[in-house]
């Protein structure tokens, strides 16, 4: 018999959100799953920079990162009155990336 996966199992995440469904948790903490129609999808391979942007780039003003501190970020998007980030979702996430 199989058992069920938890409501944030990270291989059900992936799966929602290769069909567009994402979770939210509520006031309360319960999760409700979200499908949007239509839904914003930013696909990288399109993305056009601008030669103002390049510029900006070439300064060296900002750093670019990818996957650094992600469990930091997230506790810091948290760290507000009302969010839909609780410690369940960070958990999740984080496993995730295999960061745990």
């Amino acid at each position: 018999m199989s058992r069920k996966p938890e409501p944030l199992d990270p291989r059900l995440l992936i799966s929602a959100y290769a069909q567009g469904i994402f979770p939210m948790a509520d006031e309360f903490g319960r999760i409700s799953w979200y499908a949007p129609d239509p839904r914003a999808i930013l696909e990288h391979q399109h993305l056009h920079v601008s030669r103002s942007l390049r510029a900006t780039i070439r300064k060296g003003i900002y750093e670019i990162r990818m996957d650094t501190a992600f469990e930091a970020v997230m506790r810091c998007c948290a760290d507000r009155e009302e969010t839909w980030i609780n410690g369940e979702f960070i958990k999740a996430y984080t496993r995730v990336l295999g960061k745990v």
